[in-house]
C-alpha cells in the first residue's frame, strides 16, 4: 500500500491510499474489505480531520482517497487570537489566496461547515458575511456560497498620461466615482514638496474611489495648487477633463510604482483583505513650463492591475 499527500482544488487536501491488483475480480473481492478500513481509519484514528472517502478504480489497481477536512478547527483556530469567526474568516481567505479554494469553489451549507469547524452558524454566518464584504465570496440565490473568480486583468502603460475614465472608455467599461473628500485644505508636507506650496497657501484636494462596470479598481488621492483648481466641486468623474477645459491639464509625468501592503481603510474600500499586496503610484504632473500642478497617490488593486512600460533602444 503506498501513501502520499497533496493538495487538493476544491476546498480539501487529501491522502491517497493506493492498492494494486491484477484483475477487476480481484478488487472486487477486495473492495468491502478497504472501505471499512478506511471507514475504521477515519472513525476511530482521525477525529475530524477527515470527512469523506473518494474511491477510484481500473485494471491494475485501486485508489481510495481520504478527504481532509479544510475547516478542522486545529487548521486555523488559535487561543488568543481574536474570535473564531475572525480566525475562520481569515483562514478561508488565505486558503483562496493559497488556491485550496478556486475560483467557484463552494462553500459548505452553513449548518456543515459549522460542524466541520466545531463552532456555531451564527460565527459561520459573520465570517462568511466578512468574506462577502472583502469581496472574496459571492453568496447565489438558492445555490449558495462561492469563491469569487477573478476580475480580468487590465494593462496600463506607464508611457501615457491619460485619465482612469479615458482608460476605462477606450477598454468599452463605464466607469465611475465615488467622491470621498472635496474641497480647500491647508497643505500636508508631501504635497508642499511635490507641488512647491508654502504653508500659507491652499491645496485643492479630491480623494475618489474609481469602479468600473460596477467593481472598485483604485483608489486616488489628488491634490493640486488652488490657482489651479479654484473649486475642486467641478470635478464630479474625469479630473483631467476638467483642467483641460482651463487649459491646465498635465503635459508630462514622473510617476513612482510600489508595492504596498494594503491598510484597512483602504482594504474596506477596495474590498480587499487587509494586508493584501496592492500598487500604488506617486504620480506628479507638470505644465510645459515645468510647474507642478497635480500630484496625485494612487493606490490599484494588484489582483487587476498590470503596469506595463515600453522601453526603446536608443
Amino acid at each position: 500500500m503506498a501513501v502520499e499527500s497533496r493538495p487538493h482544488t476544491n476546498s480539501t487536501k487529501v491522502d491517497k491510499y493506493c492498492y494494486q491488483y491484477n484483475t477487476k475480480s480481484q478488487i472486487a473481492e477486495n473492495i468491502f474489505k478497504i472501505e471499512q478500513f478506511i471507514r475504521y481509519l477515519i472513525i476511530t484514528s482521525c477525529d475530524s480531520k477527515y470527512i469523506g472517502i473518494r474511491m477510484a478504480y481500473q485494471l491494475g489497481g485501486l485508489t481510495l482517497t481520504l478527504v481532509h477536512n479544510l475547516y478542522d478547527p486545529e487548521e486555523w483556530f488559535r487561543v488568543g487570537r481574536g474570535p473564531r469567526y475572525l480566525q475562520l474568516q481569515r483562514h478561508i481567505a488565505a486558503a483562496i489566496q493559497s488556491g485550496d479554494l478556486a475560483a467557484d469553489d463552494q462553500l459548505p451549507p452553513e449548518r456543515d461547515l459549522a460542524a466541520q469547524a466545531d463552532v456555531s452558524r451564527v460565527t459561520v454566518r459573520k465570517a462568511v458575511a466578512q468574506l462577502v464584504a472583502d469581496g472574496l465570496i459571492e453568496q447565489r440565490q438558492g445555490a449558495g456560497s462561492f469563491v469569487r473568480g477573478a476580475a480580468p486583468r487590465l494593462e496600463q502603460s506607464l508611457s501615457s498620461l491619460v485619465s482612469f475614465t479615458e482608460n476605462m472608455q477606450a477598454r468599452g467599461m463605464t466607469s465611475s466615482s465615488v467622491v470621498l473628500t472635496q474641497g480647500l485644505f491647508a497643505p500636508m508636507p508631501i504635497e508642499m514638496m511635490a507641488l512647491g506650496l508654502s504653508s500659507h497657501d491652499r491645496v485643492a484636494r479630491i480623494n475618489r474611489l474609481r469602479s468600473a462596470n460596477g467593481s472598485p479598481m483604485a483608489l486616488e488621492y489628488s491634490s493640486l495648487p488652488r490657482d489651479i483648481l479654484p473649486d475642486p466641486a467641478k470635478v464630479s468623474v474625469s479630473l483631467y477633463a476638467v483642467l483641460r477645459k482651463t487649459g491646465d491639464a498635465p503635459k508630462r509625468a514622473i510617476q513612482r510604482v510600489t508595492a504596498v501592503n494594503v491598510g484597512p481603510k483602504d482594504a474596506e474600500k477596495l474590498q480587499m483583505p487587509e494586508g493584501t499586496a496592492v500598487l500604488q503610484i506617486d504620480r506628479t504632473g507638470y505644465l510645459e513650463s515645468g510647474r507642478p500642478i497635480e500630484f496625485t497617490r494612487g493606490v490599484y488593486r494588484s489582483d487587476i492591475y498590470d503596469f506595463v512600460s515600453e522601453l526603446r533602444l536608443d
